[in-house]
């Protein structure tokens, strides 16, 4: 286990560091061309996959047949839709008026065909439950990858620095799961095996084809109606959030549902563990965002220089997708750990739909305010969330507002020391990073030590609990 959170926390920190740089030495007009095709990169993969790798994870009674028949079936799927990619390149290219779009998709197409062959052996991995081989077989592959990335950032290979980012990462991987893997795939498809898995994988299939669609149809938008370069800023800021999204809500999730699967049958400790998670969560998940809100000048301009500016403010706005994005999950794995699917299915439409309405908003107003819209009717999304889970859990509604008091005091700290840290410091924006997000810090402490909320004492307990131990270990 900490072999694996160790792998699993350095590939963050490398894709990070990748991101820093190749945004220093490429201009976001190359990001947003890549950023264009990631809707269609993006459904091929869930195509591909048709969710027929969760009935392997989750049943026992899988066979060779059944591991085959995916596999070819997977294989299959790749290369019919790598095939289309390849002869709509040039629609794709026409669609967006950028001829280099050509060769960029059928390079990148690529990645589903090799990314089919491993998809059984990475099942494989997950259902042993042999998390530490596969963290490491993933951070060897990012490595390499990075290392290519930025070779050719430095030999002025431009955009083709993320492609061969993206195809080196694949290929290596690939190669790494085969090589390590005893499994090899038959000379079989068996209907009978593939219409067993079919049975579950087509309701996950469904699922992911409308979160995935519904998560990338705005880089979509975007670089149709307010073109490439502003996709490249927009899809700068997206990438952050999805940075600590990764880091912060993922990690939070997993550790959430782990802790109310095994508490399921205790209907009263269930719901006793999901208020102590969600209030706990959603403390810090306010202080934050307030943070990189307030200092995402200062952030964007000491991490990716001087022509990223105009990803500032929208950087500010979008970072307030985290709290849906950590309800969303939240609520997800709440209903799960109770099994009900029916309910989960229901709100997840539900909230699509909402999503999916707001889009058109791109067409009629500028960038700035679709972003406003749609990151307004996540937020929106938020209640929803909290009026099912309260109804479900019979818990009051205003419970779940209990932190939303100190959101105002600590944002008027947080927004005034950089203003006046910023002033002090003139654009020399990494002192100003660190100071004000120190001092910001700091004071947002000394405020919640005077008012001390009741979520505030607990997690000072939590935390000054697993510095005694850490120490006591050292020792």
């Amino acid at each position: 286990m900490k072999w694996t959170t160790i792998a699993n926390f350095s590939q963050y920190i490398i894709s990070f560091a990748l991101s820093v740089v190749l945004a220093r030495i490429l201009t976001p007009r190359e990001y947003g061309l890549t950023a264009t095709i990631a809707i269609f990169i993006v459904l091929s993969k869930t195509f591909i996959d048709a969710g027929l790798s969760i009935p392997i994870v989750q049943r026992n009674d899988i066979n060779d047949n059944d591991l085959s028949t995916v596999f070819w079936f997977n294989l299959f799927v790749s290369l019919s839709i790598y095939a289309l990619l390849f002869f709509s390149a040039p629609l794709i290219a026409a669609f967006f008026s950028e001829p280099i779009l050509i060769p960029i998709t059928r390079l990148i197409g690529l990645n589903l065909v090799f990314n089919s062959a491993g998809i059984i052996q990475n099942a494989l991995l997950i259902k042993d439950l042999n998390l530490k081989k596969q963290a490491i077989l993933n951070l060897v592959a990012l490595s390499l990858s990075v290392i290519v990335a930025i070779w050719m950032a430095l030999n002025n290979y431009g955009v083709y620095a993320i492609v061969g980012q993206i195809l080196t990462n694949s290929i290596v991987l690939n190669l790494l799961l085969w090589i390590t893997s005893k499994w090899r795939p038959l000379y079989v498809f068996d209907k009978k095996s593939f219409l067993k898995l079919w049975n579950l994988g087509s309701k996950v299939l469904i699922s992911n084809l409308i979160t995935n669609f519904i998560g990338n149809i705005d880089a979509f938008i975007i670089g149709k109606l307010y073109g490439i370069n502003r996709l490249g800023l927009y899809s700068r800021a997206k990438s952050l959030v999805n940075v600590l999204n990764s880091i912060f809500v993922g990690s939070l999730n997993s550790l959430a549902f782990s802790l109310l699967s095994k508490n399921n049958e205790d209907f009263n400790e269930f719901v006793r563990l999901h208020k102590k998670i969600f209030s706990h969560s959603f403390f810090l998940l306010i202080i934050i965002t307030i943070l990189i809100s307030s200092n995402s000048e200062a952030i964007i301009i000491s991490l990716y220089s001087e022509k990223w500016r105009a990803s500032i403010e929208i950087l500010e706005v979008m970072i307030f997708l985290l709290f849906p994005i950590f309800t969303n999950a939240f609520s997800s794995q709440t209903l799960l750990a109770l099994g009900d699917g029916s309910l989960y299915l229901k709100l997840f439409l539900i909230k699509k739909v909402l999503i999916f309405l707001v889009l058109p908003v791109a067409y009629f107003f500028d960038l700035q305010t679709f972003i406003y819209c749609f990151v307004g009717i996540n937020l929106f999304n938020c209640l929803i969330d909290f009026y099912v889970l309260s109804s479900r859990l019979k818990i009051k509604f205003k419970f779940y507002f209990s932190d939303f008091k100190i959101i105002i005091p600590i944002t008027i700290i947080a927004f005034s020391i950089y203003n006046l840290i910023s002033n002090l410091f003139t654009e020399k924006y990494i002192i100003i990073m660190f100071v004000s997000l120190f001092t910001s810090f700091t004071l947002a402490i000394l405020f919640l030590e005077f008012l001390k909320p009741s979520n505030y004492i607990s997690v000072k307990k939590i935390f000054l609990s697993q510095m005694k131990t850490i120490l006591k270990k050292n020792q």
